[in-house]
């Protein structure tokens, strides 16, 4: 399934006032988004779901489906978010359409043990 991964900023990271000079829109969604978004894919296994970067950097990451994992989709503007929580790190997903896909999550989930909020975050 396409979608995109927030890539967090660091926590004290601070704008270079030339940034807010030359592209003022740009560094007030990566301010309020909280980091960037990377494109790529979203893959489900049986025992994880893998994102694959697109492009020539690649790359994955990977979130084991099991107790510890919290699931919440929210609501966005032109889109969903898919909010996944582990062991105090937070996945956030950019998706369209994601319902069938949320559904066998969500199925996967349950036998695992792991928890869906709807709409929380």
């Amino acid at each position: 399934m396409p979608a995109a991964i927030l890539r967090p900023l660091p926590k004290d990271y601070q704008f270079a006032v030339w940034r807010w000079i030359l592209l003022p829109a740009v560094t007030y969604m990566i301010r309020r988004n909280g980091g960037t978004w990377a494109s790529g894919t979203i893959h489900l296994f049986a025992q994880e779901l893998r994102f694959t970067f697109s492009g020539r950097n690649g790359g994955t990451v990977s979130v084991p489906i099991d107790q510890h994992l919290t699931i919440c989709l929210r609501k966005a503007m032109a889109s969903e978010r898919l909010i996944l929580e582990r062991d105090g790190t937070t996945y956030t997903f950019m998706v369209v359409r994601p319902t069938a896909f949320v559904e066998t999550l969500g199925g996967i989930a349950d036998k695992e043990g792991a928890g869906f909020v709807e709409g929380r975050a």
